[in-house]
């Protein structure tokens, strides 16, 4: 149905609604490299609301996302949403049933809910009933992006009803046109106006202060989150060109952010889409675990990313970097660096009788509401497992490895840098000759003495686990839990 009279054909509505949704979708879990990519399962009511589903569907998978879909019931007088099925098909996109799918909705990565739109009325029924109840905090669902009005969420509801409690929290938002009345509850990260369906002159005669599209063709503009695009009825988006691409990151103010009302709710932590960590007393078990877990995800292009904090041990001065894990085993976790670096400096001490340094580390994974703490007293690589690891680094980062002085300032600027790797490459231009790790460059191993594992809950009444090394007892772990 055309919504503003200007004769849009429903293949063109829908083309253009489910681009901006995958195209929302894929700039906040963008496409990395398999088998890291997020798996998606696109979830589609038998509406027009699903149809823009079924053409996200078609687009991520095209784009290379994988992806599944369920569709269980299929209207059967529009010959348009048969072609839509049909186009998936020959993408090669499976359809699973509805019993899968409930099943399948904790093992995605993202869940597009395009079940219930603008037309929905009352509690579902099935089977699109147990599909809605899967995307509710209580059953902790992956992250969703929901589809113009989050399924189970009354079009004109402003505010959550004592009743609303369980219903479906997304990420994400893409409102269609403009944002809803309801999209006032929203409290997810992104919120998206999406589509270009309606021309200025059409905009100015409702009164729409719509945003301005960029001009490279994107069908969505990102309006904020954390409830900072709160609709005030269908003409809500407050906002204009300062929201579009950069102006809005550099002057928020004038875009119409409220920082500090961007807030995510977790939800409730599952004990079973993770182990528990007060039910092993292993606190590198656990740790391996969520990582495998953040891995197979495709919760983050680098799980392995984290923050290595150190302090001046003269001043005290703390400094925060992050870094990528190499390694971790019973001894501890790895990292490598620039000996010359200013964390190499502040972790290395005077002299090999003084006492060694320590560090702190912290893993983060979004998209599961986890993270990792870990603090211990670090030492040195040895020298041969350092040679080990730079030997199976890319050639041209071994390159690197012998051009920069790392943190060292660049009196040339980056050509200086540029002129010292094409000097190194020079060097090392033989391919057929190994590169040597530099005396400059080796790693680091934090051998833990505190874990501390994070799960965030609803209402900031997040589950936190710590394990500490007991010092009598022969060296097992004291078990806590903390107060969020």
């Amino acid at each position: 149905m055309d919504p503003a009279g200007i004769a849009y054909s429903l293949d063109q509505l829908m083309e253009l609604a489910g681009l901006a949704v995958a195209q929302a979708t894929a700039a906040v879990f963008p496409l990395t490299k398999a088998p890291s990519s997020p798996s998606i399962l696109v979830l589609a009511g038998p509406g027009n609301n699903g149809g823009d589903g079924l053409v996200a569907a078609r687009h991520l998978a095209l784009w290379g996302y994988p992806v599944s879909v369920c569709y269980p019931r299929r209207p059967a007088s529009q010959p348009h949403y048969a072609r839509l099925v049909a186009q998936l098909e020959a993408a090669g996109v499976p359809f699973v049933g509805e019993a899968e799918a409930e099943a399948g909705v904790r093992a995605a990565g993202v869940v597009v809910d395009a079940l219930l739109g603008f037309g929905a009325r009352g509690r579902p029924r099935p089977p699109l009933a147990a599909l809605v109840d899967a995307l509710r905090p209580s059953a902790s669902p992956p992250p969703i992006v929901a589809v113009d009005i989050p399924s189970g969420w009354g079009v004109d509801e402003e505010e959550e009803g004592e009743a609303g409690h369980d219903d479906p929290r997304p990420t994400v938002l893409v409102s269609l046109t403009a944002p809803k009345h309801c999209a006032a509850r929203f409290g997810g990260a992104h919120h998206y106006v999406g589509g270009r369906f309606i021309p200025p002159a059409l905009a100015a005669k409702y009164g729409l202060a719509l945003p301005m599209y960029p001009a490279d063709g994107a069908q969505v503009v990102r309006v904020g989150g954390s409830g900072a695009a709160a609709a005030g009825g269908a003409a809500a988006a407050t906002t204009g060109a300062a929201v579009a691409g950069e102006a809005a990151a550099a002057a928020p103010a004038a875009a119409g952010l409220d920082v500090a009302a961007m807030r995510a709710d977790y939800g409730d932590p599952s004990s079973s889409a993770l182990p528990d960590p007060a039910a092993s007393g292993d606190p590198l078990a656990i740790f391996a675990a969520w990582f495998a877990v953040a891995v197979e995800s495709g919760a983050a292009e680098e799980p392995n990313a984290m923050v290595v904090a150190t302090s001046d041990p003269a001043t005290g001065a703390p400094s925060a970097r992050f870094v990528l894990l190499k390694g971790y085993d019973a001894r501890g976790f790895q990292f490598y660096t620039n000996l010359r670096s200013r964390k190499a400096k502040e972790l290395v001490p005077p002299t090999p009788a003084a006492p060694p340094r320590r560090a702190a580390l912290v893993f983060y994974w979004e998209c599961l509401k986890r993270s990792v703490r870990v603090e211990g007293p670090v030492e040195a690589v040895p020298a041969a497992e350092a040679d080990a690891y730079f030997a199976s680094r890319p050639r041209g980062s071994q390159v690197g490895a012998h051009a920069s002085r790392q943190s060292s300032p660049l009196e040339g600027g980056r050509a200086e840098l540029e002129a010292a790797v094409a000097a190194a490459g020079a060097a090392f231009a033989d391919p057929s000759q190994p590169i040597p790790r530099p005396p400059s460059w080796g790693g680091f191993l934090v051998r833990p003495d505190r874990f501390e594992f994070w799960a965030g809950a609803s209402s900031r009444l997040h589950d936190r686990v710590v394990y500490e090394k007991a010092e009598e007892g022969g060296g097992g772990w004291k078990v806590s839990r903390l107060a969020p």
